[in-house]
């Protein structure tokens, strides 16, 4: 799809229902501080557990879950993975991106959500996530972009 029909795409999610005189005004050139009132959706946002970030003139929202090592995603606990550590630690495997000689506590997980592998204009990133694994509980914390023109704050 050219960039022309993603931006298309893209147009009736920029407004967010704004009244014109608030569409023109950034229009003008003029930005507008970020404030609770000009966040959309930020009431289902924070039903979410989700909270604006602020940064100059833009916003992202950030979301952070705590998890106990007893919770179940999928058909495995958190509770497991020192298992899997050691499990991983005593086989003849090697990966660059293993876990061999690590604990539990020492790794971070990164992941990214984009709209697009291409490179190149019109592809960018809109979830930012990752996670810490502590001695009692997994911490996830994910970066929401809300517009394209708020990626400085994401």
């Amino acid at each position: 799809m050219s960039l022309k029909g993603k931006l298309n795409r893209m147009k009736k999610h920029l407004s967010h229902n704004q009244p014109n005189e608030k569409r023109q005004k950034a229009v003008e050139g003029k930005p507008q501080p970020v404030t609770a009132d000009n966040i959309p959706f930020l009431k289902e946002w924070e039903q979410l557990g989700a909270a604006p970030y602020h940064f100059e003139d833009s916003f992202c929202l950030i979301r952070e879950v705590t998890y106990s090592l007893d919770d179940k995603h999928g058909l495995y606990s958190f509770a497991e993975l020192p298992k899997i550590i050691e499990a991983w630690n005593k086989s003849g495997i090697q990966h660059s991106l293993s876990a061999k000689g690590y604990k539990p506590h020492e790794l971070f997980f990164f992941d990214t959500e984009t709209t697009g592998l291409s490179g190149g204009t019109g592809n960018m990133i809109f979830l930012l996530g990752h996670a810490r694994v502590f001695a009692d509980k997994v911490v996830v914390k994910q970066h929401l972009l809300t517009n394209p023109g708020n990626e400085a704050a994401l």
